[in-house]
């Protein structure tokens, strides 16, 4: 399901051409070519995933119908997506579709795109090969693949994180590589081992994907994050409206919520625990979002059904918070807890050798002390002598130990 700012190209020639048509109010409509150049083209051939090197504006050979949505764009070229550009209020032009936006992306043998993510940064991976996009399967599929395929769609830094097993939904064929093996470090996927194009034994439900996270990456209406949580997959729930970061109250909410906050944020699978009662701590105003009730599938949590923006009974004391759990993280805190239980178990045993190495070492001799020889009469005459009788020596003298 599209969300408001999508764009999508109609009735292009070829792959990566066509009439630029932009969702809002639940409805596609055209944008007007007036200031129309290059950069804004390079800002839509980038939300779509395609090459921008060579993007190019121009109007559109076949006129669109409908809504004229967009007039007076104005991009700088670096957006990530089309609505972040200045343009004039949504539906005021004074255009006909006569003047529809088009464009003309780059794409190349090898090039990829994320398709079917609920932000422009995530998203099944497809790559183009003989005219045609095709998927890739995830046998073997990790982060280091990852990172190749956000670097290779322009992204800064050492970002991207694998997501497998179908997270953004099947494609469709071809299923063009398996098997994928990189070291995190090519400039694009092709560059990277995999079986012969073509050759592979999967099935669309083993469609790889990917997640891009960047620093520089615009705030949209409607993401979501986690803040002041004792690890990166918790935490406090904020949600971007109106150019602003606001909390969300936790009146209903429960892990069906929960789980819509995780998939939003790109995890795979059915994860998410829901937290209440300000758990992570309180956040500040605005309070956005108050009786979040999703059924568990929506796609963004702007979708589920709420009170409505804005309006709430709560405090800062009820912010909800969620707790995502993923097979990544899992590993990572079992290979911790091993290491611990590793340090713990040679630290006995070097305890018990130190013991048994100091039990073997031979007992210091004990040496008698020498003897003086006392009278035996003078030992009779102390009181103590009737109560303890004295061993008398041959010579008629006792031992006492000096």
């Amino acid at each position: 399901m599209p969300i408001r700012g999508d764009v999508r190209l109609v009735d292009g020639a070829q792959n990566g051409r066509g009439r630029v048509e932009i969702y809002h109010d639940n409805q596609w409509g055209t944008i007007c070519d007036d200031t129309w150049d290059n950069s804004d083209a390079q800002v839509v051939c980038r939300q779509l995933s395609f090459g921008t090197t060579n993007a190019r504006g121009y109007t559109a050979i076949n006129p669109g119908s409908g809504p004229i949505h967009l007039d007076g764009t104005y991009c700088f070229g670096t957006e990530y997506r089309l609505d972040s550009c200045s343009h004039s209020s949504w539906g005021q032009h004074d255009c006909s579709h006569s003047e529809d936006a088009a464009v003309e992306c780059d794409i190349n043998e090898g090039d990829v795109r994320l398709v079917d993510g609920s932000t422009p940064n995530q998203g099944r991976v497809e790559i183009y090969h003989n005219y045609q996009w095709g998927t890739v399967c995830d046998d073997r599929w990790d982060d280091s693949d990852a990172r190749v395929v956000c670097r290779q769609l322009g992204y800064s830094g050492d970002v991207g994180e694998a997501r497998s097993g179908g997270t953004y939904g099947q494609g469709s064929d071809p299923i063009y590589l398996d098997e994928v093996g990189c070291s995190g470090y090519e400039s694009r996927l092709e560059y990277c081992s995999h079986n012969v194009w073509g050759v592979e034994d999967c099935s669309h439900s083993e469609d790889a994907g990917v997640y891009c996270y960047d620093n520089n990456y615009n705030d949209l209406e409607g993401d979501v994050r986690l803040v002041d949580g004792y690890s990166l997959d918790e935490g406090r729930v904020e949600i971007f409206h109106e150019g602003q970061w606001g909390t969300v109250c936790d009146d209903s909410w429960d892990d069906s919520d929960a789980r819509v906050v995780c998939q939003q944020l790109g995890y795979s699978g059915d994860v998410g625990v829901a937290r209440s009662g300000g758990t992570y701590g309180q956040g500040s105003d605005p309070i956005y979002l108050d009786e979040v009730g999703c059924s568990g599938y929506e796609t963004r949590l702007e979708f589920c059904s709420h009170a409505g923006w804005g309006i709430e009974d709560c405090s800062h004391s009820e912010d909800a918070g969620v707790q995502c759990r993923s097979p990544a993280t899992s590993s990572r805190v079992v290979g911790i807890m091993s290491f611990v239980g590793v340090s713990l178990s040679l630290l006995t045993l070097f305890a018990l050798v130190a013991v048994c190495y100091t039990c073997s070492q031979r007992k210091p001799v004990v040496i008698p002390t020498s003897s003086v020889q006392v009278p035996l009469s003078t030992i009779s005459s102390h009181p103590a002598a009737n109560n303890t009788p004295a061993a008398p020596t041959s010579n008629g003298m006792i031992s006492v130990p000096t």
